[in-house]
């Protein structure tokens, strides 16, 4: 859906350089991405300014550029105090086009690969987080994107307190899963009662009509959650992994084997299968469990995370995306 440089201007309360009438769609911080129709906002960072890559951007197909110095191009111009701050108002501002379902993960690990399995069960009518894009700059890209789509698979991360209430005001998920609770990011949040509060935040956000599912041994009876729980500690399914390493999961007379390694992802697996039914029952969609199940079974892993690759005979495993000391102990 599309909104003009006019429009813009008024959603992120900046000055308009140029024509009002400039048709846009959706927002971008990054020139190695696609921009073509987007709008350009230049970030200022440790090692880059988002002001250096403006004619890129432009070259690129954007639609417009959020600054915060004037700059002379091609395209319209609205200058902003932070353009970082008005990413976040420009899809706070638009989050009444998001019509169709949000499921967000959150969890101190598990959150891309369970995003990532929820997203390929609900197939190509669901936008996802891509790669790890959860936080205030990833999650206002990915809202943007989603206008107008049926499923919105958003991932929920934080590095110190306050960050997942502010986040949660945007994304304003029907169905919330929480995957865990370790020691993660604790430079920020300085213990793990800390941790705790801060990811079921997400579950609070929930309204009466939404769904809260949290993983095995997850304690939120701290919390106030409005909505109906489904805790996994609560279902007669069993997770373990077979003797090659494959994520097995074991429920109501069913069995399933995953192409992810670790009793850990089998449990991902399970809280994805029940997000999905959850989803499912707020869409027009018609999917029974048995097909969800033949679905996960196929699904491959995320890449660097406990991938598994045969070269000449020999298996890889590939496991080298950077984690915390709890995804590095999970069996």
């Amino acid at each position: 859906m599309t909104f003009t440089t006019e429009q813009l201007e008024q959603y992120v309360s900046g000055q308009l350089i140029g024509r009002g009438d400039v048709q846009c769609s959706g927002a971008e911080i990054d020139t190695r991405r696609a921009l073509h129709g987007k709008v350009f906002f230049a970030l200022k960072g440790e090692h880059a300014d988002g002001h250096d890559f403006v004619e890129d951007a432009v070259q690129k197909g954007c639609s417009a550029v959020v600054l915060s110095r004037p700059i002379k191009c091609e395209v319209p111009v609205v200058l902003v105090d932070c353009p970082r701050s008005a990413l976040f108002e420009l899809a706070l501002k638009r989050r009444e086009f998001v019509t169709g379902v949000v499921i967000a993960i959150t969890g101190s690990v598990g959150k891309t690969t369970t995003k990532n399995l929820i997203a390929d069960l609900l197939g190509s009518d669901a936008v996802r987080s891509p790669m790890s894009f959860n936080n205030e700059l990833g999650i206002p890209l990915t809202m943007l994107d989603a206008e107008g789509s049926s499923f919105v698979v958003i991932e929920v991360g934080a590095n110190e307190v306050g960050e997942i209430p502010k986040l949660s005001t945007l994304v304003q998920p029907d169905v919330a899963v929480l995957t865990a609770i370790a020691p993660a990011h604790l430079e920020g949040f300085g213990s793990i009662e800390a941790i705790a509060k801060e990811k079921c935040s997400l579950l609070e956000s929930l309204g009466e009509d939404g769904t809260a599912i949290i993983g095995r041994g997850v304690d939120v009876s701290e919390a106030s959650i409005s909505c109906p729980l489904i805790c996994i500690d609560d279902l007669p399914w069993s997770f373990s992994q077979t003797p090659s390493g494959k994520s097995f999961i074991s429920m109501d007379g069913s069995e399933c084997e995953l192409k992810l390694l670790g009793a850990h992802n089998a449990m991902n697996g399970a809280l994805s299968i029940l997000a999905t039914e959850e989803a499912i029952k707020r869409s027009a969609v018609n999917c029974s469990r048995v097909e969800l199940l033949q679905s996960i079974m196929a699904v491959q892993p995320t890449e660097g995370r406990m991938s598994s690759h045969l070269v000449d005979g020999v298996t890889f495993i590939n496991d080298a995306y950077n984690a915390n000391p709890a995804s590095m102990n999970a069996l």
